[in-house]
């Protein structure tokens, strides 16, 4: 959580220096919902009212959130059907967590939201904003989904709407939320299990050793799983760090592997570009295959997809059911299982011939 500078403006706190609709509401002795409605020109205010919020605004320099008055125009305009809404919270990335995994979880719920008519209201962080204010205190919203590894300080916030919250991806609460996300457990297990049946006994793990959650669960699981088979699962498996000259060299090694589990699609392109400095293809040199999504840059690669907008969809399912029955059973965790989609990158081992070549 970041913490935000309090100042006071004629009477009423500010974030970081900038009035809110909570200021004016503190200093006008009014209610949030009074004070969006005179502002907006919504509800049954008297002109008194309207000018007493209005001057106020103008006395603490107070600016509408553009966000904040488009939520009740829009309401209104739909004359209150089934777009209560369903909200995102994502923390700042102060711990190396990956924005484009945020993104995908939220591609998976919107597109719900989308089906089911109902209206997202995306926010990157959690004081201040008048958009929060507007949902929460003039109609409500049906639930919270919290993207990002938040703790406990901050479900303790939202605790006193009774609404539900949904976590995707990984967490820090000690308390039971309800939860969806990846199971990179099971992705780490694939990879190793449809190389090893290949045939392929010198598997190498291309990573950035990033402190990334799904990252450090991969890595983990992966050398728990070679070791399960009988091979090497230290960290004598894994090409760390490595530049495309360096990667290339291991490539060409007496001793080099025959097959590359590349972590994202930055590691899988590095790979492919020193594998054509030293001459190799795939699959007919080394079987290559990546975890993560193949992007612009590589995109045809076998991989392990860790269904990361299927977790969105999820959630945002589950967050819809729980919307509708509160009293839904005690908080569990769901994990969505990877998905392999083959692209033609990895075949099975084929011991080396005599000769100049090199067959793998």
């Amino acid at each position: 959580m970041v913490s935000l500078k309090t100042e006071m403006v004629d009477g009423g706190s500010s974030f970081a220096g900038k009035a809110s609709m909570l200021d004016v509401a503190r200093f006008t002795g009014l209610s949030v919902s009074t004070i969006s409605q005179a502002i907006n020109g919504m509800g049954r205010i008297s002109k008194e009212t309207r000018d007493r919020v209005l001057s106020a605004c103008q006395t603490l320099h107070y600016r509408p959130h553009p966000t904040a008055q488009f939520l009740p125009k829009l309401r209104h305009r739909s004359k209150g059907r089934v777009l209560t809404g369903l909200y995102a919270f994502t923390p700042s990335l102060a711990e190396n967590d990956d924005p484009s995994v945020y993104s995908l979880f939220m591609n998976g719920a919107v597109k719900v939201c989308y089906a089911q008519r109902k209206m997202l209201v995306y926010q990157s962080h959690i004081e201040g904003h008048e958009a929060d204010h507007m949902l929460s205190s003039t109609f409500g919203m049906d639930g919270r989904l919290f993207v990002g590894r938040i703790g406990d300080e901050v479900v303790h916030l939202f605790e006193s709407e009774h609404a539900p919250l949904v976590v995707l991806g990984d967490h820090r609460c000690e308390r039971p939320v309800w939860n969806v996300n990846t199971d990179v457990a099971a992705a780490a297990r694939m990879a190793v299990e449809m190389l090893w049946g290949l045939g392929h006994r010198r598997i190498q793990l291309v990573t950035a050793e990033r402190e990334v959650w799904y990252e450090l669960k991969f890595l983990r699981e992966f050398c728990g799983a070679l070791e399960e088979r009988g091979g090497d699962g230290s960290r004598g498996s894994l090409l760390a760090n490595c530049s495309i000259e360096q990667l290339r060299d291991r490539l060409t090694a007496a001793d080099h592997p025959t097959a590359l589990v590349c972590v994202g699609e930055f590691q899988a392109q590095n790979a492919f570009r020193a594998m054509a400095r030293a001459g190799l293809e795939a699959p007919r040199d080394l079987s290559v295959l990546m975890f993560g999504r193949p992007g612009v840059y590589v995109p045809r690669v076998s991989h392990v997809d860790p269904s990361y907008e299927n977790v969105g969809r999820a959630g945002m399912e589950l967050m819809v059911r729980l919307a509708a029955n509160p009293a839904l059973e005690t908080p569990t965790r769901t994990l969505v299982p990877p998905v392999f989609v083959d692209q033609g990158t990895c075949a099975n081992f084929v011991p080396p011939r005599a000769g100049p070549e090199i067959y793998v």
